[in-house]
């Protein structure tokens, strides 16, 4: 419906996955339940300068579809590093979404419960998360899929009884363009303004996220997303650290598909990271 706006996490979502999501520092195990159950394990290689390196095997594998009536995925990082999420759609009442996550860092775990639920110009969620503290946080988004939408959340400490994080945003969306501008409060007050575009000229999607942070230090990055071929997308990403990245995503047959990933520190003259993962879909 074009009067239910996103939720309010997802406000500016496509220019930070535009300058994030498919780079070395983003790839990660994910197997999905709710689908034909698929594997993707990476290849992460780190230099530390001129003479470590760190690597992890990569494997994917698909095993039967199991048809469960909700959608179990795990996460991870690395061994150690993982969560397991369950979500159940319009539960209780029709546009509500719940949704159970399990964390679990170096043998710490951490549960989190959190509903969603949109409406016409109106999506809310609320969430509790305990590990070994208790926190609960709240957001609310009012406005159009298209058009304005503004909101705001917060995370209240329980054990502590204040306020740890806050923030506000608002976005102004089209289908071919989305600039969104946000102030989030926590140890400090940082400022963040972000834009992404289709740039039909040249046939590519353009994003840039800027950041002003409380110690009064400006970073930005800017990605650029083009289709080279009918199966190959390319980005390539920029940062004021003068940090490059580039990713290709191949597309070999219906159902495989490989992403290589490469960062270059051109400060340190040096590769940072390369990444490899090969998805069987």
């Amino acid at each position: 419906m074009s009067d239910v706006p996103s939720l309010y996490k997802d406000v500016g979502k496509k220019a930070r996955d535009l300058v994030s999501k498919n780079f070395p520092d983003s790839m990660n195990l994910e197997v999905n339940h709710s689908q034909p159950l698929e594997v993707k394990l990476n290849t992460f290689h780190r230099t530390k300068g001129s003479s470590t390196i760190e690597i992890e095997a990569s494997h994917n594998f698909v095993a039967p579809y199991l048809n469960l009536p909700t959608k179990v995925t795990v996460f991870t990082d690395s061994l150690e590093k993982f969560h397991i999420e369950e979500q159940v759609e319009n539960f209780l009442l029709p546009g509500n979404k719940f949704t159970y996550r399990l964390s679990a860092k170096a043998g710490n775990f951490e549960n989190k419960v959190s509903t969603e639920y949109k409406r016409p110009l109106l999506a809310l969620t609320n969430s509790v998360t305990v590990a070994g503290k208790t926190n609960v946080n709240s957001s609310v988004a009012v406005g159009n899929k298209e058009g304005f939408v503004a909101g705001g959340e917060g995370e209240l400490s329980v054990d502590a009884g204040q306020l740890t994080t806050s923030a506000l945003g608002a976005s102004y969306i089209r289908k071919d363009f989305e600039v969104s501008g946000f102030v989030k409060n926590g140890k400090g007050t940082s400022y963040i303004l972000s834009l992404w575009s289709v740039l039909p000229q040249v046939g590519a999607n353009f994003a840039t996220e800027v950041t002003y942070d409380a110690s009064h230090t400006v970073s930005a990055r800017l990605a650029l997303e083009k289709k080279l071929a009918p199966s190959v997308t390319g980005k390539l990403r920029w940062d004021n650290k003068n940090i490059v990245g580039l990713s290709f995503v191949s597309k070999l047959n219906d159902s495989t598909e490989l992403t290589f990933a490469e960062e270059l520190d051109f400060e340190n003259a040096k590769v940072s990271k390369v990444g490899f993962t090969l998805a069987f879909k």
